[in-house]
């Protein structure tokens, strides 16, 4: 595993678990040596005290950097930036077209890790930066609204676009919580927020597709279910990425609630706005139709 493309030049590097130094042992058994010891020379015995403080204090910041390690998100690179990571004149256009090389075979398995909370495994820990996954996305939820809003009621179809809409929505949500986190202090980047927030779209493409399938829109009920289930697991995965890259308690809060809201609340409109046949957007009550 590689880490993310180098958002801040003092932000601290993400690590993999095979990279975190957990190497204690010999530290410890250092430290239990020096205390075995019994020198018989005061100069000695100062000495030997100084090094086993020392080799405490080492102990206690290995202890820390551990911690503060394996606290942060594993970021995937793409291919083309894992062999121009070290050219640091990459201009933004080089930097997203290297972002969109990616084997396509990888995608569905980046989909399914979109669904899974960051807590289980190394799998889970890894946040995909790519905008392959985002962009398929988008095309692929823009078509099934397409779909459900040419079966609706003439006077309840919305005027605008699923498209636009989820132009605006990829465009403006990755900004605001790039803008909340870097406040909260995090050091995820641009990218790395833009391909967290759109993996999450998966999350309304399967709730979508699945009250479409089995219950092909006609209660609300099954809808509600699905959102529970694909939209809850996908919403719970950026909060829990957001928890652990943000430091600041108080950001925390703010931005993961703000965020899961605007990331459930957002898939409730696309359904009532484009799915619903004969929900009419902006008037208090449906069509009975």
């Amino acid at each position: 595993m590689e880490t993310s493309s180098e958002n801040q030049d003092n932000a601290p590097a993400r690590l993999t678990v095979d990279q975190v130094d957990v190497e204690f042992l010999p530290i410890i058994y250092d430290i239990i040596r020096g205390l075995e010891r019994d020198p018989h020379d005061t100069s000695q015995k100062l000495t030997q005290s100084q090094d086993v403080s020392q080799k405490v204090i080492e102990l206690h910041k290995k202890l820390e950097e551990a911690k503060e390690q394996v606290n942060l998100i594993f970021i995937d690179q793409p291919i083309y930036e894992k062999h121009e990571r070290s050219n640091s004149n990459l201009g933004l256009p080089q930097r997203i077209l290297s972002h969109l090389d990616i084997p396509l075979t990888e995608v569905p398995n980046r989909v399914c890790a979109s669904f899974l909370p960051p807590v289980f495994h190394d799998h889970s820990k890894k946040v995909y930066v790519d905008l392959i996954g985002p962009l398929l996305a988008v095309l692929t939820l823009s078509s099934i609204l397409h779909y459900g809003h040419s079966f609706k009621y003439p006077p309840a179809a919305i005027q605008t676009s699923p498209i636009v809409l989820l132009v605006y929505y990829s465009t403006l949500m990755p900004l605001l919580c790039y803008s909340l986190v870097r406040l909260g202090g995090s050091n995820l980047g641009l990218l790395d927020v833009t391909a967290l927030i759109g993996y999450g779209l998966f999350g309304h493409i399967f709730t979508i597709l699945s009250a479409l399938v089995f219950d092909n829109e006609e209660s609300n009920t099954v809808f509600f279910i699905m959102m529970a289930v694909f939209g809850g697991l996908s919403g719970l995965r950026i909060v829990l990425i957001l928890l652990m890259t943000i430091p600041r308690p108080p950001a925390r809060l703010l931005v993961c609630s703000l965020v899961s809201v605007m990331h459930l609340l957002f898939l409730i409109f696309v359904h009532f706005a484009y799915m619903h046949r004969t929900f009419i957007y902006g008037n208090e009550l449906s069509l009975d139709y």
